[in-house]
């Protein structure tokens, strides 16, 4: 028995493969060192950094957006064989390839995803303020309010550094006009 032809001789453009390395391998399917994975991962954070960072996605966010690379792996994939094709039409067919068809069927498929996520940016919810300070700063402002307010002036010190404030404070009060505290300025006969 002779071998059977398949009919086909041209190349192919391996998209049912990676899909299937990717359905079967999940995130295993690209190593982690590769230009293709670094940019994945890159496109990855960019879109949680978009969604306003990691601790304000759900779950089912991060499923989505798994979903969301894996097809735009296999998008870029099939884009990339189709720009080396001479031509998308199928002459003997008058058709254009078949692959055309699954390439949007991706697109639409990445497009759905991201609607589900929202297309607007958003931003990352604000800490207070007593946790920007322990996180940038430490313990070290916990120990301060424990041990009470510090008290910097020397109740020895006869300068008088700790009660400039206040002195100036009054004076700047006292000139308001319409201050009903305030005194008329005396001024000098002449």
């Amino acid at each position: 028995m002779a071998p059977r032809k398949t009919g086909r001789t041209g190349e192919r453009h391996g998209f049912f493969s990676m899909k299937r390395a990717v359905r079967e391998l999940g995130d295993r399917a690209l190593d982690g060192r590769t230009s293709i994975a670094k940019a994945l991962a890159e496109w990855k954070a960019e879109l949680i950094d978009d969604l306003g960072g990691r601790q304000a996605i759900s779950t089912q966010q991060i499923a989505i957006i798994d979903l969301a690379v894996k097809t735009k792996l296999l998008l870029d994939s099939v884009d990339a064989w189709l720009l080396t094709r001479p031509s998308i039409i199928d002459k003997r067919r008058r058709a254009v390839l078949p692959i055309v068809r699954e390439r949007q069927q991706l697109a639409d498929a990445l497009s759905r995803y991201l609607q589900v996520l929202g297309l607007e940016r958003r931003s990352k919810p604000a800490i207070d303020l007593h946790s920007y300070v322990a996180t940038r700063y430490g313990a070290e402002p916990r120990a301060q309010e424990a041990s009470g307010p510090r008290n910097d002036s020397n109740p020895d010190d006869d300068s008088g550094d700790g009660n400039h404030a206040m002195a100036d404070e009054e004076d700047v009060a006292n000139e308001l006009p319409g201050n009903p505290c305030s005194q008329p300025s005396r001024q000098s006969p002449t």
